[in-house]
This record gives structure tokens, sequence and C-alpha cells, in this order.
């Protein structure tokens, strides 16, 4: 099922003035938090892509869709990190259930995208 989210504008007190917030959200959320809905920006995503509280949709940063982009391109949509190296940028993405992780063995991880992570390509990235 599909859902409509929007940016919104809403007041940042540090800022002491309404900004644009640049992060899709529903309208029961923008609503919720007192702010004004950029219908310019309405987008419809599958549900799925809700944050657990069914508000929020999932978000990532640049480099978090580059490498979901980048392992989705490989055969398999699966990759092999060896020896001991640092895992802390796809944690993020595990964490989101973009990405599932498994210990190969004592110091290889495999890491795959989800379908979760296919459909967050494909509506968000």
């Amino acid at each position: 099922m599909s859902v409509d989210v929007y940016h919104h504008i809403s007041w940042d007190p540090s800022a002491g003035r309404n900004i644009t917030i640049p992060r899709f959200s529903t309208e029961k959320r923008i609503r919720k938090i007192n702010g004004e809905i950029v219908t310019a920006t309405k987008r419809q995503i599958d549900e799925k892509l809700l944050d657990p509280s069914g508000d929020v949709i999932i978000q990532a940063s640049d480099e978090d869709w580059k490498t979901l982009s980048e392992l989705a391109s490989l055969a398999g949509q699966r990759g092999t990190i060896s020896g001991n190296k640092s895992r802390k940028y796809l944690d993020r993405l595990t964490e989101k259930g973009l990405i599932i992780s498994r210990a190969v063995n004592v110091s290889d991880t495999e890491h795959e995208v989800t379908d979760l992570g296919r459909l967050a390509l494909k509506h968000l990235a």
C-alpha cells in the first residue's frame, strides 16, 4: 500500500525562524508537530518504508545511499569484507533493515541488500 509523504516547514528555535525540513514525513506526523506541509514535495512511497512508529520514513545519508547502491549493483546484491576493517558504515544500513550482515568466518563478513533495501533504493534514493 502507498502512503503520501512530504517535506515540511517547522519552527526552529535555534534559528529563531521557520525552516524547511528536507526529510520526508507523513501528513499525520507533520500535523502532530504543528508543521506546514510543502505540497509541491509530495511523494508516494510504499508503507514498508515508514519507520517503526509509522511516521517518518527511513532516512539515510548520501554516503549510505551510495553504499547501498554499490552493494545492489554487485552480483547477487551481496559483498564480502575481509580482514580487520571498520564496518560502522554498514552497521547504519543494517540497523535500518536495508541490508543484512552475517559472519562468514572470524575475519570476514557478508552483506546483502534486503527487500526493504531494494524498495528504498527504488523510492527514495
